[in-house]
């Protein structure tokens, strides 16, 4: 039997990772308002689940609730500061790791599982890059990027 992706990341976050925080269906509400956004459902499960924090899943880096409200203007100023385009109204900025790197996806109705876009502020030459086919992908396994940058940066 084929899992919805957004049950197989639930399943492997839990299995892997304890104190889960979720964020409440209202909180979720608040964020999608605040952002002008549907977000795809396989993050908002994620968000049910772990959006106030998950005890050892990316250690150092940004990616629950109470960050991501000034997540997408601080990207936006990243881009911005090295001469790129501001990022498309729909673009959700979720994850940042040390104030210097983001992600995002785009929401849009016809992606439930959207690509995820890294850009890395010390590395601009290398510009928006894709990092993971699905964001189920990306939130299962967050590290399988460091490849494919690393081929990039050097």
């Amino acid at each position: 039997m084929i899992q919805h992706p957004t049950d197989e990341v639930i399943q492997s976050l839990q299995s892997r990772y304890h104190s889960a925080k979720p964020c409440s269906a209202a909180d979720v509400a608040t964020l999608e308002q605040q952002h002008g956004v549907q977000l795809p459902e396989v993050y908002r499960q994620f968000l049910f689940h772990f959006g106030r924090g998950l005890e050892g899943y990316e250690t150092g880096t940004d990616f629950t609730l109470n960050w991501l409200p000034g997540m997408k203007p601080a990207a936006d100023r990243m881009l911005a500061a090295e001469g790129f385009q501001t990022l498309a109204e729909n673009a959700f900025v979720f994850w940042m790791h040390q104030g210097y790197q983001f992600c995002f996806f785009m929401c849009s109705a016809e992606h439930e599982d959207p690509e995820v876009w890294y850009f890395n502020e010390c590395a601009p030459q290398i510009g928006l890059v894709k990092v993971a086919d699905t964001l189920s992908h990306f939130l299962m396994n967050p590290g399988t990027m460091n490849p494919v940058l690393d081929a990039l940066m050097s």
